[in-house]
């Protein structure tokens, strides 16, 4: 969605987390495209508690929703210098 300008909204991911909790795959479902690569880098370095099954860690495919906001970065013509 644009909001003066700025983009934000959420995409929609399926993930397959496996039995340590690291995410080994990520497809992209829907979503804006502008956010797909930034969602990929954040939430390949995601970790998760294993998901058990009669006590046993297994590997688990699920969907998630990611938001993203891009209304809060900085403009390129501003500084982001805090003093």
């Amino acid at each position: 969605m644009l909001d003066g300008g700025k983009l934000h909204g959420i995409v929609t991911a399926e993930i397959c987390v496996d039995q340590h909790g690291k995410v080994v795959r990520i497809k992209i479902l829907r979503g804006h495209p502008i956010a797909y690569q930034p969602v990929l880098e954040s939430v390949r370095s995601w970790r998760f508690a294993p998901y058990k099954v009669n006590g046993h860690a297994v590997p688990v495919v699920t969907e998630l929703e990611v938001p993203f906001d891009f209304r809060t970065l900085p403009r390129a013509n501003q500084s982001s210098k805090v003093d």
